[in-house]
């Protein structure tokens, strides 16, 4: 009886260290998406990406998502090129102006450094989220934080801050124009020169809300009604200005660029994990 306990005792030991040899060559750690990713741009810092990644994946939402990285290592680090990771669009963004490139973000002058992207978004229900730090408090001209804009007659949806007050509003037309245009904004010296993530949450056949790092922000109505047919007009993506370049904003360092867009809306509780992956970023 003892030898068998022995055998038995060997036996465990041999399938343990077998078990302990695993290289991550033959079970690969990080997401096969983020390590594609990786490849195109020459991102080195995966851990927070694929942390993001394989959240989206496992609530479902990943084909619907894409979030443009912006620290030099979680993207190409030079170039004009921010490459794109999601399922929702292979769009990348494209750097205008000259912004430059750095560990913790791009700077933007809020003359003519914004990001561009070609057209990506559908009538759907979208959330969009803008990491970055205003360079004051106090904003001399309307800075735009991300969205779809290319000037009077071609409104789509977009956030921006406000001068007059210092506030967040956040806007959308269902027809692309001015006509059919809602806008809402926040109480007056909102913004600070404090880091954030702001997220704004369009749902189509409903409301809108708006979020700073997971809290709540009051939205009262400040132009036009509520537009519940959602949104349908082709206008180019753009973060930082419009895709026009109006509305520059003078940024530090803006890390992340995201965006859900589906038939689905999600939900406060994925909208606010959202934040809080690309604020671990």
């Amino acid at each position: 009886m003892g030898f068998g306990r022995y055998r038995f005792r060997r036996s465990f030991g041999q399938v343990n260290s077998q078990f302990r040899g695993a290289r991550p060559s033959t079970y690969p750690l990080t997401d096969p998406d983020v390590l594609a990713f990786a490849a195109e741009s020459g991102a080195t810092d995966l851990t927070g990406l694929d942390n993001l990644v394989t959240y989206l994946k496992g609530e479902g939402l990943y084909d619907d998502f894409v979030i443009y990285p912006m620290k030099s290592a979680q993207n190409a680090g030079s170039g004009s090129t921010v490459y794109s990771l999601g399922g929702l669009t292979d769009n990348d963004l494209t750097i205008q102006g000259g912004a430059a490139w750095d560990a913790n973000g791009f700077d933007t002058n809020g003359v003519d450094q914004y990001f561009l992207a070609s057209d990506f978004l559908a009538n759907n229900s979208t959330s969009m989220w803008l990491r970055h730090t205003p360079a004051s408090a106090d904003i001399s001209s309307a800075a735009f934080l991300c969205g779809q804009n290319g000037g009077v007659g071609f409104l789509n949806v977009y956030s921006f801050y406000g001068a007059s007050n210092d506030d967040l509003i956040v806007s959308r037309s269902s027809d692309g124009g001015t006509t059919n245009r809602e806008s809402y904004g926040s109480v007056t010296g909102f913004v600070t020169a404090t880091e954030k993530t702001i997220s704004t949450n369009w749902v189509s056949g409903a409301g809108r809300t708006a979020r700073a790092d997971g809290v709540s922000i009051s939205l009262p109505t400040l132009t036009g009604l509520d537009q519940t047919s959602g949104f349908d007009t082709s206008v180019d993506f753009s973060a930082c200005a419009t895709s026009t370049g109006a509305l520059p904003a003078e940024f530090n360092d803006v890390k992340a660029c995201a965006v859900h867009s589906g038939t689905t809306a999600i939900t406060t509780t994925q909208e606010d994990a959202i934040t809080a992956l690309i604020n671990a970023l």
